[in-house]
């Protein structure tokens, strides 16, 4: 599937459901592809995910749970991946032209994460925690030394 044909729609929730994006500042949801490629070898994308809700300031996560993203319900992936509350994508391959579609949605894709999925977290959360940390020592003011 080329990344074209993917719709980025935003608000298209089904009736009586609710976003949990947001809903906890201190957790971030995470999703990785159960093959771990986001694309499939034939061009398809991937169905099969776990989800896991990771703790932003420990890295801990409870046991990830198997979700299926089944297209004939939500044709969306990125509207599929918004409902479930994922913010971010760990993934092995490297598809640049599908990070448009999924930004659209709040969804960031971290592509070449490679091994199992506690090794794919812990990277990740250190990649992060360092960014954020660099970050903040950006914003903090600066002393004057005498």
């Amino acid at each position: 599937m080329r990344p074209e044909n993917i719709s980025a729609r935003t608000g298209s929730m089904n009736p009586g459901q609710k976003a949990t994006k947001g809903k906890n500042q201190n957790v971030t949801v995470v999703a990785i592809p159960y093959y771990s490629q986001l694309v499939r070898q034939n061009g398809g994308l991937e169905h099969i995910y776990f989800k896991l809700a990771i703790d932003n300031i420990t890295g801990e996560y409870a046991k990830p749970k198997l979700t299926v993203w089944n297209p004939k319900e939500l044709p969306s992936l990125p509207d599929w991946f918004s409902q479930q509350g994922v913010e971010a994508i760990l993934c092995s391959d490297n598809r640049p032209g599908f990070e448009g579609l999924f930004n659209a949605t709040g969804i960031t894709i971290y592509w070449n994460q490679r091994g199992e999925v506690a090794e794919m977290v812990a990277r990740w959360f250190r990649s992060n925690a360092i960014d954020q940390d660099w970050q903040s020592r950006q914003h903090r003011p600066q002393t004057a030394f005498a």
